[in-house]
């Protein structure tokens, strides 16, 4: 894998190993720690990340659509964590 630490102001990161990494990480999370709803069933879905490439220090946008896909009104909180 890409390790942060190597990386240096200017320098370009791809899709690679970062992103996909990223996104593994993220659905993983978000799965691992989405506390069960109180009311309501939710899905996460259509993980976006963008730009998909970027220089150090670049910022990046992460977006995910949170869904409620049961038959009554309730609240999810998803949390990212970039590791």
């Amino acid at each position: 894998g890409v390790s942060m630490a190597k990386l240096t102001k200017g320098q370009k990161v791809g899709v690679g190993a970062v992103i996909t990494a990223l996104i593994t990480t993220i659905v993983a999370v978000v799965k691992a720690k989405a506390a069960p709803p109180v009311e309501g069933e939710f899905t996460v879905t259509d993980l976006i990340i963008e730009p998909t490439t970027v220089n150090v220090g670049d910022p990046v946008t992460i977006s995910v659509l949170v869904t409620n896909v049961g038959a009554e009104i309730g609240t999810k909180t998803v949390t990212l964590e970039v590791i």
